[in-house]
């Protein structure tokens, strides 16, 4: 079955971006999703067997809330918060500054249900929270 063909049968997300390339760039990198579809200009859709993450370039009335500063500021106050496995905090600690985003520091990480967890943010300043098992 070609990945890209069907709709996966888990979670499916969309971010508005402004940056296609480096926003698709730092999903693939630190959270390991594989570039399955690409419109120019338009669209990226990267997928693990349970997701599938759809960055959409943002329209002109939203493109005004993106910070695209470096480092963005962080959006503190967005009302979702995307998490996604990964196969180490540290891992993807140090992988995200070189595709723009940022992962916290070990000081910051805390357990939750069988996870250690630690908050970051993508290079739009997305929230964006990580999480290895314990």
């Amino acid at each position: 079955m070609n990945p890209g063909s069907v709709w996966p049968p888990g979670l499916s997300a969309v971010i508005y971006v402004l940056d296609l390339d480096r926003m698709a760039r730092f999903y693939e990198v630190v959270c390991d999703l594989s570039v399955v579809e690409r419109v120019d200009g338009d669209f990226v859709t990267l997928e693990t067997p349970a997701l599938s993450l759809s960055l959409v370039q943002a329209p002109d009335h939203l493109a005004g809330e993106i910070d695209l500063r470096d480092p963005p500021q962080r959006r503190e106050d967005a009302a979702l918060k995307l998490s996604f496995p990964v196969a180490s905090l540290a891992r993807a600690r140090s992988l995200a500054p070189d595709v723009g985003g940022i992962v916290d520091g070990p000081e910051t990480e805390w357990e939750f249900r069988g996870m250690r967890v630690c908050h970051g943010q993508d290079p739009e300043g997305n929230v964006v929270s990580f999480r290895e098992p314990v």
